[in-house]
């Protein structure tokens, strides 16, 4: 029986969410209340962490809506992703405030806080659907962005559905109802064959839009709860995971050294990374599993840190054809380029950051489970560090031209969240057991599930 939360902080949380998102008042309003709806969903999730230690085993349900109770881990991850889309926010370009980005990105983390704190297939199915609701109602965001990504979302979403009643039917072992869970998350989190889906959105979407979609990480929620609901992971399952993990891993790492739009190396960075969090899932070990959600935050951190600031240099250099070598931008944004490479540089893993601890945990994991997987997954990781600096020197480095146009630097509104950000991953790195500490304590079904 799952214990009860004292206060209904998860239905604040949300509620506070949806409320900031709403298109109220004018431009500056509407990002204040769209920062400030984020703090305080993010003071209601750590106040119930409060109340009910993430170390502590089984839920603890909201008292008011009892679908929603927080989970394992997952109190942490989503005071994170609170925390995120407010820096997100704050540090939005004022067009973006306008056409109603900043609005989409609280709605998205909305929808994750539901799925993630969603105790029932059809809470978490919620928040999974809601997710593509400002894709598509976003028109003005959207601009001239096609809908193809549409297809393998809604998609995922349905495979997702049919496991759950599959589950609910006494059906979560068969083969069926894994074959749609792994469906699902493959084409929820982009892996290889979907991997190019990703990359569009990165091109054509709103960044802030895919940072918040995608950091909720609900792919691997999905295998992690319909996993906890049976009797482990089948190995058929662990290995057919394994295999789409390296393949994803090596097409975009490789697609990565020769591509020159930085929004599509981001996608293919971003995918990549995103096989290194399901790759210590799947090792189904203690050592893996405790990495995969460390990485999991300095993925969630870095990227989102990358795209803020890519989003500020095309607002300030509109029309710009940003496939083309733009040098000498350090000059002129030197606090910019600063932050541009401490977050391109967590996220390669450099020693001193928490991209370094998440990473050495999810490789020994992985090479635990399989020596073959450790190794592509440490020859692909060098290969985005490669990735990360041919694109940090496409952007900034060399002779500004005389005649180019000036680049302002960051302001202080959009200065200070970055900051927030950088302290996170430097700290998480010199102080790692303090993120470890937030693993989840049912390990042994991880396991077991090698045995199945």
């Amino acid at each position: 029986m799952n214990d009860t939360l004292p206060l209904p902080l998860l239905t604040a949380a949300v509620a506070a969410l949806i409320a900031g998102s709403l298109p109220v008042g004018g431009p500056s309003f509407r990002r204040g209340c769209s920062v400030l709806s984020t703090l305080v969903a993010a003071v209601c999730i750590a106040w119930a962490i409060g109340l009910a230690p993430a170390g502590t085993t089984g839920a603890w349900a909201d008292p008011w809506v009892p679908l929603l109770a927080l989970q394992g881990p997952d109190g942490w991850l989503l005071l994170a992703l609170c925390l995120i889309t407010g820096c997100l926010v704050a540090a939005a370009p004022a067009r973006d405030v306008k056409d109603g980005v900043t609005g989409g990105t609280v709605f998205l983390c909305a929808a994750n806080v539901l799925a993630h704190a969603g105790t029932s297939p059809l809470a978490m199915g919620l928040g999974w659907a809601l997710t593509a609701v400002p894709f598509l109602v976003g028109k003005k965001a959207m601009g001239g962005a096609g809908r193809h990504w549409l297809v393998p979302m809604l998609g995922s979403t349905a495979a997702f559905a049919a496991a759950s009643v599959l589950a609910r039917d006494g059906a979560g072992t068969g083969t069926i109802a894994w074959l749609l869970v792994l469906v699902a998350v493959v084409a929820r989190k982009g892996l290889f064959p979907f991997h190019g889906w990703v990359v569009r959105m990165f091109h054509e979407t709103p960044l802030a839009w895919v940072a918040v979609a995608f950091n909720g990480r609900l792919g691997s929620l999905l295998l992690l709860r319909f996993e906890s609901s049976v009797e482990g992971i089948p190995g058929w399952v662990v290995d057919a995971a394994s295999v789409l993990v390296i393949a994803s891993a090596v097409v975009c790492s490789l697609r990565g050294l020769v591509e020159k739009e930085p929004r599509r190396l981001l996608g293919y960075l971003f995918v990549g990374q995103s096989g290194l969090v399901l790759g210590g899932v799947v090792s189904v070990n203690e050592e893996g599993f405790t990495g995969s959600l460390m990485h999991w935050l300095t993925v969630a951190v870095a990227s989102s840190g990358l795209m803020a600031l890519l989003r500020l240099m095309q607002s300030r250099l509109p029309g710009m054809d940003w496939a083309m070598r733009t040098p000498g931008l350090a000059r002129s944004a030197p606090r910019l380029a600063t932050f541009f490479l401490v977050f391109a540089l967590a996220l390669a893993g450099l020693p001193g950051t928490l991209g370094y601890c998440s990473q050495d945990l999810v490789l020994g994991g992985a090479t635990e489970h399989s020596f073959a997987m450790g190794m592509v997954l440490a020859m692909t990781s060098a290969l985005n560090a490669i990735a990360v600096f041919r694109i940090y020197t496409q952007l900034f480095l060399g002779v500004r031209p005389r005649d180019a146009v000036t680049v302002p630097d960051l302001l202080a509104r959009e200065r200070w969240p970055m900051v927030a950000c950088i302290v996170f991953l430097l700290a998480g790195g010199l102080f790692p057991a303090s993120v470890i500490r937030w693993k989840v304590p049912d390990l042994p079904r991880h396991e077991a599930g090698r045995r199945h």
